[in-house]
């Protein structure tokens, strides 16, 4: 996998993920990592060199930010969710009862001091909960944003390639590349 030459069904299959899209959407969805993409003002050799290694990277990089998701969850599920369950509950519990009665202690009604309980229980849950998102998106959200920067070259060819066409006997050497174009074009690169 990701070794120059012909791609193999599991670097076939990570590149359409990576490359999975229209490139309107691709472009898009790259801004959210914080990458920008642009058609190349030129394509030569080198810039298809460089593009074809990348979209190697980007292969590793998507396949290792995919194994780090995973072990993540595992990680949230099997080590911090328990870990929380021992020390929050207690927690909810007796801070909902000390949240309610100083409620009542100031003079607010049952009812009143129940929903303000509610509302201090729920958000201390809400920042557990954006806690656990953090932890289990870290490495992940960063390993996705480098393997997008990886593919950046190759989806800046196929925006290139809208405008000017790059020969088909060319790509030919560069079959990353010419992947990364039909999958972000779809239809209009067999047209161009």
């Amino acid at each position: 996998m990701g070794e120059p030459g012909a791609m193999d069904s599991i670097e076939r299959l990570s590149m359409a993920l990576i490359f999975a899209g229209p490139v309107s959407l691709w472009v898009r969805a790259a801004r959210l990592f914080g990458v920008k993409v642009v058609a190349a003002p030129a394509v030569d050799s080198s810039l298809l060199l460089r593009a074809e290694g990348d979209a190697c990277a980007a292969v590793r990089r998507f396949a290792l930010a995919l194994v780090a998701t995973v072990i993540c969850l595992l990680v949230l599920l099997l080590a911090v969710l328990p870990l929380q369950a021992t020390f929050v509950r207690p927690l909810i519990g007796e801070g909902f009862d000390l949240v309610a009665n100083s409620a009542l202690a100031s003079g607010m009604s049952r009812s009143a001091a129940g929903s303000t309980a509610s509302a201090v229980i729920t958000l201390l849950i809400l920042a557990f909960g954006l806690l656990n998102a953090a932890l289990i998106s870290a490495i992940p959200v960063y390993l996705f944003r480098s393997a997008t920067l990886a593919a950046a070259p190759a989806v800046s060819v196929a925006l290139a390639h809208r405008t000017q066409p790059i020969d088909p006997d060319r790509l030919n050497s560069y079959p990353r590349v010419a992947y990364a174009i039909e999958r972000v074009l779809g239809g209009r690169a067999q047209r161009a």
